[in-house]
């Protein structure tokens, strides 16, 4: 399928609505020889058609998480019945957990060169018997 270069007539809304619909269409199985055309087609008539098919996919992924939990599923009776929240919540983020390994990282590997560089000058200098008396 060649990327569209081009932009249609249809609003952002007509493109969301159709998108929305070929995600539904998507969801209750596998499109026909046919309307696979349709879609590659709709797919290459606008720049825009394929990102707003992505959302409504997003979209309809998300909500299929949340039907998995169930129609009883009460997010604030979680996490008081069970504590996870304020443990999970307390947690570190992903992105400072990285930032923090990294800089661990950084100091041993400072750490690491530092003690190199001093042993390297170590064994450079003479015992200390051959040394002159005024560098002791």
């Amino acid at each position: 399928m060649a990327v569209p270069t081009s932009y249609s007539n249809k609003t952002a809304r007509q493109i969301d609505a159709e998108a929305a619909q070929w995600a539904a269409r998507m969801d209750r199985g596998p499109l026909e020889p046919d309307q696979e055309k349709q879609f590659l087609a709709w797919l290459g008539e606008d720049v825009r058609c394929m990102g707003a098919y992505g959302r409504m996919r997003a979209i309809a992924l998300s909500s299929e998480r949340a039907r998995a939990l169930g129609p009883d599923f009460d997010p604030a009776a979680f996490e008081s019945q069970t504590g996870l929240g304020a443990r999970f919540g307390a947690a570190l983020p992903r992105r400072r957990m990285l930032q923090l390994g990294g800089a661990i990282a950084a100091t041993a590997l400072i750490g690491v060169a530092g003690s190199w560089e001093v042993l390297r000058i170590a064994a450079a200098l003479p015992p200390a018997r051959a040394r002159p008396r005024w560098s002791r």
